[in-house]
């Protein structure tokens, strides 16, 4: 990720997926994946999607959550907000 953020790209945001149990047995896996998002990965609304960008393009619905302040706690570490 420094690598990512030291080429100039800005990291956005975090992605949770697979969260669902019937999604994990479909994909052979037994726990939830987690990853960065940069600015790169965002598109505007009525732009463009250059598919060959992606091995299978596909749709999914998403959720995400804008939080008003950081979480904080004395155990809140990156693992556990994820």
């Amino acid at each position: 990720m420094s690598l990512k953020i030291a080429e100039g790209r800005t990291l956005k945001g975090h992605k949770i997926g697979l969260t669902s149990k019937a999604m994990q047995a479909s994909s052979q896996i037994s726990e939830p994946d987690y990853g960065a998002l940069l600015d790169d990965m965002f598109f505007h609304d009525g732009s463009d999607i250059p598919t060959d960008r992606f091995i299978v393009p596909r749709i999914e619905v998403e959720l995400a959550f804008v939080l008003a302040k950081p979480l904080r706690g004395p155990n809140c570490n990156d693992v556990r907000r994820l």
